[in-house]
């Protein structure tokens, strides 16, 4: 049975389209900030646990972990794909005591957007504009226009 997991302490940033870094605050873990908490010392805990929740196909994956470590990197995920993460116990009976949560985490998609969004659509004259002298040189404007027409 889990609990309701307390909000901070743990955090969780994108490293890239398919890995997630999560930290934590280390010595929380040997404190009393959380012995006090429903089901904390209910049996002896023989384990903890980071739990990686896909908020999109609801899958759960359990990692363990050295909790004095303060970090953890997952690998091989879904590039845009939402995760939450808890750090849990796990007692002698198997079940994950929830005491930290993160925010949720959205993957950055690893390729480009197949959509066009005028919005941000740029034109030759404005890029020209942009970067034309500064980037190509003085008197590459020309060059480079004609370049973008071929």
């Amino acid at each position: 049975m889990e609990n309701n997991p307390e909000c901070g302490g743990i955090k969780a940033i994108a490293r890239d389209p398919h890995t997630i870094f999560v930290y934590w605050d280390a010595d929380m873990i040997g404190s009393d900030k959380l012995s006090g908490r429903p089901g904390a010392n209910v049996r002896a805990v023989i384990a903890w646990s980071l739990k990686l929740y896909c908020c999109d196909t609801k899958d759960v994956l359990m990692q363990e972990v050295d909790p004095a470590s303060g970090k953890h990197y997952f690998h091989g995920l879904h590039s845009g794909y939402t995760y939450q993460i808890r750090l849990c116990q796990v007692d002698t009976m198997g079940d994950a005591h929830c005491f930290l949560q993160c925010d949720e985490v959205v993957l950055p998609r690893s390729g480009f957007s197949s959509t066009h969004d005028p919005e941000w659509a740029v034109s030759k004259q404005d890029l020209v504009e942009i970067m034309g002298k500064e980037f190509f040189g003085a008197g590459s404007s020309d060059r480079f226009m004609s370049a973008c027409e071929e």
